[in-house]
């Protein structure tokens, strides 16, 4: 449809960054979708764990559960019991407990503690949430934070070009052009296939 000169997206979370650029949808006819995927996985040693949590919510909250090096569907039931507060689901899939801010909010996990001692891996991963990114080993009494940021996905009914101004907002700052996308070939069996199918032109 036209043209957006630059939508200023440096210190925004995802959710922030997808409102910036729908402001200017009406000119460009390109709309977007934010999500932010961090999964938990590689707890070293059994035990109770404890962290806060950050989403949606600006106060954070508690996190704890019993969990097992092999089982971390407590974690996730305890996620889920606030999700209604900080907007990030869970869910156990195969080694990796997955969670999932489905607006696309930073997800801020702080303070991690495991009474073994142990640590785990917080790995980012695509809109998509299936391709992994940056990993960060939370280590209890040492490096026990980090802040994931989430994925923009920019849909339109026409082709269209982005350009980002630094590798800190895309992988690369030359343009980069839309590839067809078709209902058929998205998997509906997953939340996040069946939330795309909805939203494909």
């Amino acid at each position: 449809i036209g043209t957006s000169s630059a939508i200023s997206l440096a210190g925004l979370s995802a959710y922030a960054g997808a409102i910036a650029i729908n402001s200017e949808s009406s000119k460009t006819g390109v709309t977007s979708d934010a999500r932010t995927t961090v999964g938990l996985s590689g707890l070293s040693a059994s035990g109770s764990v404890s962290f806060q949590l950050t989403g949606s919510n600006t106060t954070a909250v508690t996190i704890s559960a019993a969990v097992t090096t092999g089982d971390l569907s407590a974690l996730s039931a305890a996620i889920n019991n606030q999700s209604g507060s900080t907007g990030i689901s869970a869910s156990v899939q195969g080694s990796v407990l997955k969670m999932t801010s489905e607006r696309g909010d930073d997800i801020v996990i702080e303070g991690f503690t495991n009474s073994a001692a142990g640590t785990i891996t917080a790995t980012t991963y695509d809109y998509e949430g299936i391709t992994a990114g940056d990993t960060e080993t939370l280590t209890s009494g040492g490096t026990d934070s980090t802040r994931a940021m989430g994925t923009i996905k920019l849909n339109s009914a026409s082709t269209f070009t982005s350009t980002a101004s630094s590798t800190t907002i895309d992988a690369v700052t030359t343009a980069v052009s839309s590839t067809l996308e078709q209902v058929a070939q998205i998997d509906v069996s997953t939340a996040i296939g069946a939330q795309k199918a909805t939203m494909e032109f």
